[in-house]
C-alpha cells in the first residue's frame, strides 16, 4: 500500500474510493474497506482510502478534551494496509475543507484530485458541510457524474451496529471485552518508558511508567488491567495500573506497567500495551501491606486471564 500525505499529483486515475476517519479501523470499517477492495478488483481499478488528519474536532471544537482517538495515524495506516488497499491518502483537515459543501467535496476532492470513478460510502457516513443523508449524498455524487454505492453496517445481536463511539464508551467503562470484539484485536497504546518515583521497586514490584506518544489517544478508565506488553519485539505478561495511586498519596495520573518476572531498567524505550481485561477498579488501601497483598493477587489474576487467552 502506498501512503500519500496530501492530495496533489496522486496516481489514482479511475480509482474506487471510500472516505472516513476510520478511527480504530474496527470490524465495521474492515467490512467497508474489504467491500471497496472487492469493487475495485471487479472494475480493475486502484482502491483508495481517503482519511482526514488531524481529527476534525481538534479544528472545529474549542474544547479538545472531548477528542479521544482509538488509533494514531500510524496505527490506522498499518490496519488499513492489512486489508489489501492500494492507496491510503491522508488529507489535512482544516477550515477550508470543513466549509466545502457535499457537491464541492465531490467535485474538488473526489473527482478533481483523486480522479475517482466510483465512491463506496459507509452506511452512516457524512461528508461536506451541512446536514445531508447518505441517500442525498449518493444523489449528489451521481449529479456530479460519480457512481456511488453504500455499505451495510456490521452488527451483532448483543452490541448492535459497530461504531467507534461505542468502542470509546466501552473503554471508558472498562469493558475491554466489548472493545476487543468490535475492534477485532486488543486495544493498545504506545509510548515511551520514562522515570517514575521508584516506589514500585522499593516494595518489590517495579513498574515501567509510560508516556503516551499521541496526546489525543484514548486511555481506558482508571483501574488495574491484565495486559501483554511489547518493548523489544517480545510479548511479556504485565499488570497495568492506570490512575493516581491513592494509597501512596499521589495525585499525578499515570500509566504504570508491572512486567511479570522482569526487573531490568528499560528507560527511553518504546513500549506498547495490549489490554485484555480489567481486573478491578483503582482503590485506596489503609496500609501499604494491604496494597502489596493486592498486587500479588492482581498478578495471579492477570496470569490466569492471559493464560486463558493463550489457549
Amino acid at each position: 500500500m502506498q501512503i500519500h500525505k496530501g492530495i496533489e499529483n496522486l496516481p489514482t486515475d479511475g480509482c474506487v474510493v471510500t472516505v472516513g476517519m476510520f478511527d480504530g479501523v474496527h470490524k465495521g470499517h474492515q467490512k467497508l474497506i474489504s467491500e471497496l477492495v472487492g469493487i475495485a478488483k471487479q472494475k480493475q481499478a486502484p482502491s483508495v482510502v481517503l482519511t482526514l488528519w488531524p481529527h476534525p474536532k481538534t479544528i472545529l471544537s474549542s474544547n479538545h478534551t472531548n477528542v479521544s482517538l482509538l488509533s494514531t495515524l500510524e496505527e490506522k495506516a498499518q490496519a488499513i494496509a492489512q486489508l489489501g488497499v492500494d492507496h491510503l491518502v491522508v488529507m489535512e483537515f482544516n477550515n477550508r475543507i470543513a466549509q466545502l459543501t457535499p457537491l464541492r467535496f465531490v467535485k474538488n476532492i473526489l473527482l478533481d484530485k483523486l480522479h475517482a470513478q466510483h465512491f463506496h460510502m459507509g452506511f452512516n457516513h457524512h461528508f461536506g458541510a451541512g446536514q445531508t443523508t447518505p441517500v442525498e449524498q449518493c444523489q449528489i455524487c451521481e449529479i456530479a457524474g460519480l457512481s456511488c454505492s453504500t455499505g451495510s453496517p456490521y452488527t451483532d445481536e448483543i452490541s448492535g451496529a459497530y461504531s467507534s463511539s461505542t468502542i470509546r464508551q466501552a473503554l471508558n467503562s472498562g469493558n475491554i471485552d466489548v472493545a476487543t470484539q468490535m475492534l477485532g484485536k486488543q486495544y493498545s497504546i504506545t509510548g515511551t518508558i520514562v522515570h517514575g518515583d521508584g516506589i514500585g521497586h522499593k516494595i518489590g514490584f517495579p513498574t515501567a511508567n509510560l508516556k503516551v506518544d499521541e496526546p489525543y489517544k484514548l486511555i481506558p478508565v482508571d483501574g488495574v488491567y491484565a495486559a501483554l506488553i511489547n518493548f523489544d519485539g517480545t510479548m511479556r505478561q504485565a499488570v497495568i495500573d492506570i490512575g493516581i495511586r491513592p494509597t501512596l498519596g499521589a495525585t499525578e495520573h499515570r500509566i504504570e506497567a508491572h512486567i511479570i518476572n522482569f526487573s531490568a531498567k528499560i528507560y527511553g524505550r518504546k513500549m506498547t500495551i495490549y489490554f485484555f481485561s480489567r481486573i478491578r477498579e483503582e482503590k485506596r488501601f489503609s496500609m501499604l501491606e494491604e496494597l502489596e497483598n493486592q498486587i500479588v493477587d492482581d498478578i495471579a489474576s492477570a496470569r490466569h486471564i492471559l493464560c486463558q487467552y493463550a489457549q
